[in-house]
């Protein structure tokens, strides 16, 4: 627990340099849950949340990302202690698919499928009785097997929800594809898939259950303001510059889609956030840059990107 110790006292040291630290997101290339010591660790948080609060009369908001393969009643219950944001990957409902997105296994897929569904049921019945503040779905790992799947998916959740009483389902989806630490190689189903399905859903209620539409963009951009500040930036990057990113050690990686952290910019223990923050706005592009398909100069053909993509290149062109 003594990187979470550091951490938790950067977050508490940054605010009182001016630097507010809107959410702290637990997640990683791993299922979170699977963290031998995650009644401990939400424990803290807990005490951290107090904390801050009676200093500053506000705090972050605590996250948690999991897939559900491992969640039970009683560790869900344990991290509930501390949690605001529970968030749940569910790219589809077809079981093949299902296998095949989350361990290239068709055949594994009804199995992986339904205990996710007895997780996301649980998450479901605790965000009904009031013991979770906000459950969001994410339609993630974004890929083309999860688009296809899409509208099937949006009628399963939206019946779960239905039998289990609920009057609302938060759904996130990416504005546009990430890297995922080179793992998405299809090309073509960058915005417009979005945002024809915003249309067709935000705000409707399906069986029985209103939808609302979320974007993961806008935790980290909640105003067009926050994206054209990265501009600014020496390489105006939009994963980089709306997050820090902190690996189980307490590194802090260039960007989150490093999954190996071979970019680094110091530690917890040497380097404050503010500190990261300034280095990260004032950074070339790293080596790993180049085949991102989030780097500026590799942004899609929808027209926002395209504006984007022109923007960054003149700061870059003066940088």
């Amino acid at each position: 627990m003594e990187t979470l110790d550091v951490f938790l006292r950067r977050v508490e040291e940054a605010r009182g340099e001016g630097l507010f630290i809107k959410e702290i997101i637990n997640s990683g290339y791993g299922e979170t849950f699977m963290h031998k010591k995650l009644d401990e660790a939400f424990s803290r948080y807990a005490d951290f949340k107090r904390r801050f609060a009676k200093k500053w009369g506000h705090r972050p908001d605590i996250s948690i990302v999991t897939n559900g393969s491992l969640i039970t009643p009683e560790n869900l219950d344990s991290v509930l202690r501390a949690v605001d944001i529970l968030k749940f990957s569910f790219p589809t409902s077809n079981p093949e698919h299902y296998g095949m997105i989350m361990q290239r296994n068709a055949a594994e897929g009804r199995h992986l499928l339904d205990r996710a569904v007895e997780s996301l049921t649980v998450c479901m019945e605790r965000y009904r009785d009031g013991r979770l503040s906000e459950l969001r779905v994410h339609l993630s790992p974004p890929c083309q097997q999860s688009f296809e799947d899409f509208d099937e998916t949006m009628q399963f959740l939206t019946r779960l929800a239905s039998r289990l009483h609920l009057d609302n389902i938060r759904i996130v989806i990416f504005p546009s594809t990430s890297n995922r630490a080179g793992e998405v190689s299809e090309e073509g189903f960058i915005n417009n898939f979005y945002r024809a399905h915003q249309r067709r859903y935000a705000g409707k209620v399906l069986n029985g259950v209103k939808v609302v539409m979320l974007s993961e963009f806008n935790v980290f951009y909640p105003t067009y303001f926050h994206v054209v500040r990265v501009l600014a930036d020496r390489f105006p990057c939009i994963w980089k510059g709306g997050s820090i990113s902190i690996n189980s050690v307490g590194g802090y990686r260039y960007c989150i889609n490093d999954s190996e952290s071979l970019y680094t910019l110091g530690s917890l223990d040497e380097t404050s956030l503010v500190e990261v923050f300034r280095k990260l706005r004032l950074t070339d592009p790293s080596p790993g840059c180049s085949g991102c398909n989030q780097n500026p100069a590799n942004m899609g053909d929808d027209p926002v990107q395209r504006l984007y993509r022109f923007a960054a290149g003149i700061r870059m062109k003066f940088s």
